[in-house]
C-alpha cells in the first residue's frame, strides 16, 4: 500500500491520463457509434474502387452527388479495422482522445480535468469528430509557442484536417481570432496558405457546400439528437456550471471580457449538441486562469484556507461529475449504447429480402456494415440532402407517419421487408395491416410484406 502510495505522489500526472486513456479505450469499446458502419465500408470502397461520385448505398438516392468530407478518416479506418479490427480502433481513437485532453490539459488541475473528461465522454468513441478534436487542440499548442517557427506546421495541419473532418471551419475561427489578438502579418500569411490548402481535397470547393449545406439544415437540429439545441448531456453540466458560474462571477464587472472564443464555442455547443467537446476543451485552460485570479484576488483572512477549500471543492466536483453518467443512465433506464437488430440481420444473410428494406435510421449505418448486398433506404449521412422536390429525411419521416404515403413509397421502390424499432409507429401500423414478424426481439422486428 505504500508503494502505491509513492508511486501515486511521484507520477501523479502520467498515471491520471493512464487513467483517462482507459476510460476512453472501454467507453470506445463497448459504444459503438450508428455511423460506424458505413464510415468502415466506405473506407473499404475507396480503397478498392477510388472516391466514387453518386452515393452507393443507398436504393433511394443513387443519383445524388455524394461529397464525403470524411474520406481519409474512413480510409484509416478500414485500414486499422484490417489490421487489428474493432479493439485496435478503439485504441487509436482512446490515444487521441486522450492526446487533445493531454494538450489542452497543461498546468490545470486534476479535478477540472476529471470533470471535462466525464463532459465529454458521451461524444467520445470510434467517431470522425475525433479528428476535429485533436486538431483543435494542436492548432492551439503550435499558436501557443514562444519559437513562431512551429507555426509553420499550421498549413499542414490544416491540409489533413480539411480531408478528415469538416469541423476544420472551427479551426479557420479560432486562427482568425488569433489573427485579431495579435494583428500579425506572418499569422495572416500562414492563415490565407492554410485556407487554401483546405481545397486540397478530392471535392475541391464543393467540401464548403456540403459543411454550409449541413450548418444551416434548420431541420437537422430539430430531429437529429447529437445536432439538437438545449439538449446537453447531463454529465457535461458539472463542469459547464462551474465554468459559467466562475466565469459569470470573474468577469461580472469586465464585460469586454465575454468576448473569448470559448464563449462563442459554449454558444454554439448549446444551439449544437455535437460542439460540446470542442467547448469544454477549449475552455480548461480558461477555467484554470479563471480560479487562480479568483484565488489571488481573496482577502488575507480566507489565503489560509485556501488550499483546503481548494482540495475540498475539486473533491465534490469530481464526485458530482462521476455520479451525473450513472443518474442519467438511471433516468433513462436505457444505459449509453444502441442495441442493434444483429438477430434480423442474421436472418436476413440466410433469407435476403425478395424487393428491397426498409430501415430506421438508426440502424443505416449498421446495416450497411452488416448487410452489405442490401442497400438500405436511410442511414445517417443523409439528414440534410435533398432533391429536386424533396428531401430523403423527410420522405423517410413520412412513410413512419403517413400510410397513403407509405404505400406509394413502397410501391416504388419494391419494398417488401421492413427493419424498425418495436415501438416505431411503421411496425405497429404494418403488424395491424398483416405483415409478418419473422424477427421479433426486445428491441426491434423485421417485417416480410405479407404473400397475396
Amino acid at each position: 500500500m505504500q508503494q502505491l502510495r509513492r508511486l501515486v505522489s511521484r507520477y501523479p500526472r502520467p498515471l491520471l491520463f493512464i487513467g483517462i486513456f482507459a476510460v476512453f479505450f472501454l467507453w470506445s469499446y463497448v459504444n459503438l457509434d450508428p455511423d460506424f458502419g458505413w464510415h468502415l465500408r466506405s473506407g473499404q470502397y475507396f480503397i478498392g474502387h477510388g472516391i466514387p461520385k453518386y452515393d452507393i448505398f443507398t436504393y433511394t438516392a443513387s443519383s445524388f452527388h455524394w461529397v464525403n468530407h470524411e474520406w481519409l478518416s474512413d480510409v484509416i479506418v478500414a485500414s486499422v479495422f484490417s489490421i487489428g479490427s474493432y479493439w485496435l480502433l478503439s485504441l487509436l481513437y482512446a490515444a487521441m482522445w486522450t492526446t487533445a485532453v493531454a494538450i489542452v490539459g497543461r498546468g490545470v488541475h486534476w479535478a477540472l480535468i476529471i470533470s471535462a473528461v466525464v463532459a465529454i465522454l458521451p461524444f467520445a468513441g470510434v467517431r470522425a469528430l475525433t479528428w476535429s478534436v485533436l486538431a483543435l487542440a494542436l492548432l492551439v499548442l503550435l499558436l501557443q509557442q514562444k519559437d513562431r517557427r512551429w507555426r509553420l506546421g499550421i498549413p499542414l495541419l490544416f491540409l489533413v484536417w480539411a480531408n478528415v473532418h469538416g469541423s476544420f471551419l472551427i479551426g479557420i475561427a479560432y486562427g482568425g481570432w488569433q489573427l485579431l489578438r495579435e494583428r500579425s502579418w506572418r499569422l495572416a500569411a500562414i492563415g490565407i496558405v492554410s485556407a487554401g490548402l483546405t481545397l486540397v481535397n478530392p471535392y475541391g470547393v464543393e467540401i464548403y457546400t456540403e459543411i454550409f449545406r449541413t450548418m444551416f439544415d434548420g431541420d437537422l437540429h430539430a430531429r437529429i439528437q447529437e445536432w439538437a439545441r438545449f439538449a446537453l448531456p447531463l454529465s457535461t453540466l458539472p463542469y459547464i456550471l462551474t465554468w459559467l458560474g466562475l466565469t459569470v462571477y470573474h468577469y461580472r464587472r469586465k464585460w469586454r471580457q465575454y468576448i473569448r472564443f470559448e464563449n462563442l464555442l459554449f454558444i454554439m455547443s448549446v444551439t449544437s449538441m455535437r460542439m460540446t467537446p470542442l467547448f469544454v476543451l477549449m475552455s480548461l485552460q480558461g477555467l484554470q486562469q479563471t480560479i487562480k485570479a479568483i484565488d489571488l484576488a481573496l482577502p488575507k483572512k480566507f489565503q489560509t484556507e485556501r488550499r483546503r477549500i481548494a482540495k475540498i471543492a475539486g473533491v465534490v466536483l469530481v464526485i458530482v461529475s462521476l455520479l451525473t453518467p450513472v443518474v442519467e443512465s438511471a433516468i433513462s433506464r436505457s444505459g449509453l449504447d444502441l442495441n442493434y437488430p444483429s438477430a434480423a440481420v442474421t436472418y436476413l444473410r440466410d433469407n435476403p429480402c425478395d424487393g428491397n428494406l426498409f430501415n430506421s435510421y438508426n440502424y443505416g449505418g449498421f446495416l450497411i456494415w452488416q448487410l452489405p448486398d442490401h442497400k438500405v433506404y436511410i442511414d445517417g449521412r443523409m439528414p440534410s440532402w435533398g432533391y429536386e422536390g424533396g428531401m430523403y429525411m423527410t420522405n423517410y419521416l413520412r412513410v413512419i407517419d403517413e400510410k397513403a404515403f407509405r404505400d406509394d413509397e413502397f410501391e416504388r421502390y419494391d419494398i417488401r421487408c421492413v427493419l424498425a424499432e418495436n415501438e416505431s409507429p411503421v411496425t405497429k401500423a404494418l403488424k395491424a395491416e398483416g405483415w409478418n414478424p419473422v424477427v421479433n426481439d426486445n428491441t426491434s422486428s423485421l417485417l416480410l410484406i405479407p404473400k397475396s
